[in-house]
């Protein structure tokens, strides 16, 4: 059988910001290329006319300071004159943030399909980056590939489904992600091993217990104190009948703040090693 799980799922979400401490005419030059690029590809402009009070300034001012509710009027008004991947992407995200989730999946889609194949070549981080905890992985100077607008959109699609009870929707998104990742730009570990833990919560949901039990280890693999994915590798395992492998599993969920897993272990383990 497959236990009833009540716990919350971890969500982190990779947020970089462009330095422009130096080299801001090469900064500029660089980001006119990709918008060239990008309109060349698509047809579509990633930005609008900047201005004090137009749609695209006052969605930027409120999706940066994370009003997302308040974004998302002027995301609606700004995707009507501008329908491109990017506006859509960022809209899907603030329904995300507000827990939206069908608007998130609706924008998300959009977003995916708006976006060019092949994709942009790599963005450029600049001279220096803010240093905040999430901008400190990575190196100054350091190349975080475009794809991550469009492929990200495949992440946060499949987490709003597996918020929706969508399991199987959000296994195929989580397979879309890892198959659209661009292994030579930077990568982001933290996410990559957050889609590992849906896609095996989703298998485990389905029933597909062997492939529960291979995302969660894959997700251990990259992050050892994940400890959701160890208490959910350690209920799977139980399930299958590896109980030793499961219980110490949960002994080390435990070991890192699940307490949900002490009672698992006692219904099915014994004592405690």
């Amino acid at each position: 059988m497959v236990f009833r799980i009540v716990m919350s799922l971890l969500v982190f979400v990779a947020l970089v910001d462009v330095g422009y401490a130096q080299d801001d005419d090469l900064l500029s030059q660089y980001f006119n290329m990709l918008f060239q690029q990008y309109k060349d590809q698509t047809g579509d402009s990633i930005q609008g006319y900047i201005g004090s009070s137009d749609a695209e300034t006052l969605a930027n001012t409120m999706f940066d300071s994370g009003k997302y509710g308040e974004a998302i009027i002027y995301f609606d008004k700004l995707v009507r004159k501008h329908p491109t991947g990017w506006n859509y992407f960022r809209r899907g995200y603030c329904h995300y943030m507000v827990k939206h989730y069908p608007e998130a999946v609706e924008d998300f889609t959009r977003s995916i399909a708006r976006f060019p194949d092949p994709l942009l070549s790599s963005w450029w981080v600049g001279s220096s980056v803010y240093q905040d905890p999430e901008s400190k992985r990575y190196t100054k100077g350091a190349s975080i590939s475009m794809q991550y607008q469009y492929n990200d959109a495949y992440f946060f699609r499949g987490e709003s489904k597996v918020l929706l009870d969508d399991y199987y929707g959000c296994i195929a998104d989580m397979e879309s992600y890892f198959a659209n990742i661009d292994s030579t730009a930077k990568r982001f570990p933290h996410i990559e091993n957050t889609a590992y833990r849906l896609s095996g919560y989703s298998k485990m949901k389905i029933d597909d217990l062997r492939g529960a039990v291979q995302d969660f280890r894959a997700a251990i693999e990259i992050d050892d104190q994940d400890k959701s994915s160890y208490y959910y590798l350690g209920i799977t395992l139980i399930s299958l009948s590896q109980i030793p492998e499961g219980c110490r599993s949960l002994s080390r969920a435990g070991e890192l703040g699940v307490t949900e897993a002490y009672q698992v272990i006692r219904e099915h383990c014994g004592s405690v090693r």
